[in-house]
């Protein structure tokens, strides 16, 4: 169920053309940003350019984000991808 559906923060455009799974996707997305949609933020009046408030980030961070949180791939099968083109490269020459 939707944040706005359910009495929380309104959501966006974006959110409302969105259908199936890539709607449920969004909405959990939504949840870990503390149910706020970012679409709908106001540019300097619910946002800050300092950047001292922005978390420290290091490069697991980054990995674990880009490579195990938000890929549709498994890690088993990423593994598999890499053997795969290894052993077309060894065919191919």
């Amino acid at each position: 169920m939707s944040s706005a559906a359910s009495g929380g923060p309104p959501m966006s455009s974006y959110y409302s053309d969105l259908i199936g799974s890539a709607r449920i996707r969004y909405e959990e997305k939504v949840q870990m940003c503390d149910g706020i949609d970012p679409y709908t933020l106001r540019p300097h009046a619910d946002t800050t350019t300092d950047v001292n408030t922005l978390p420290e980030v290091t490069h697991g961070d980054i990995l674990n984000y880009l490579v195990y949180s938000s890929s549709f791939a498994t890690l088993q099968e990423m593994k598999a991808f890499k053997s795969l083109e290894a052993h077309n490269y060894f065919t191919s020459g």
